[in-house]
């Protein structure tokens, strides 16, 4: 299966509405409204908030994606790379290598 491409990036709140646009295109991207199973109802005082949210997260989403990866990477190995040496430290590092590893899988789809 081929990968997905999105809209370029940045992206920009329209200023005071809820609608997301492509900063260099002017491209609309997302409406924020209010939409349930059964209808889609007007705007919410929240949809400003959803769509300032939305460019936050996508605008710097490959920058966290590499500082997770880096730091993955930068994880001293664990012990059963190590043969012999152990510590109470090695628990919370593997925690910190799943967290890792999971937030670079979830951000990617993979």
């Amino acid at each position: 299966m081929s990968e997905l491409s999105h809209t370029p990036l940045p992206w920009e709140v329209d200023e005071g509405r809820p609608a997301v646009f492509s900063s260099e295109e002017g491209i609309l991207v997302a409406v924020c409204f209010g939409v349930t199973r059964h209808a889609v109802d007007p705007p919410h005082d929240e949809s400003p908030a959803n769509a300032e949210l939305i460019v936050r997260a996508v605008n710097c989403h490959d920058e966290l994606v590499e500082a997770c990866q880096a730091a993955l990477d930068d994880l001293p190995m664990l012990p059963e790379e190590q043969p012999g040496f152990t510590g109470p430290s090695w628990t919370a590092q593997r925690q910190l290598r799943a967290k890792l590893e999971a937030a670079i899988a979830a951000a990617t789809g993979r």
